[in-house]
């Protein structure tokens, strides 16, 4: 890979995107919640100062340059309940047969 792909990767599809974790192109989320906290922490810095799953601020890019700062602060700050409400939104692009590997979660109950 040359140095003009440096940071570059293919984008996967959003099916069954709830059962195919871990997240990110390098894996480093646990969590698909977390995911979407991560993105929300550019427009709501205050309330989404800490990685939920480390407890410790969020890390730096891997290849800085290629972030595009200003387009990630575009967009409104989402509370815990649209956080919640994106995750289940997510969690229905799963395939009936992938549905089991959701487990019991009772939050995105009908």
């Amino acid at each position: 890979m040359g140095p003009a792909q440096r940071g570059q990767f293919k984008v996967p599809t959003l099916r069954n995107v709830a059962v195919t974790g871990p997240y990110m192109h390098n894996g480093v989320f646990a969590r698909l919640r977390t995911v979407i906290e991560f993105y929300d922490h550019f427009v709501n810095p205050t309330a989404r100062a800490l990685n939920p799953e480390t407890n410790q601020p969020w890390a730096p890019p891997e290849v800085p340059e290629t972030v595009a700062n200003e387009l990630l602060k575009v967009g409104r700050p989402m509370d815990d309940r649209d956080v919640e409400a994106l995750e289940c939104f997510l969690k229905t692009l799963t395939d009936a047969r992938y549905e089991s590997l959701l487990g019991d979660d009772t939050t995105c109950a009908d």
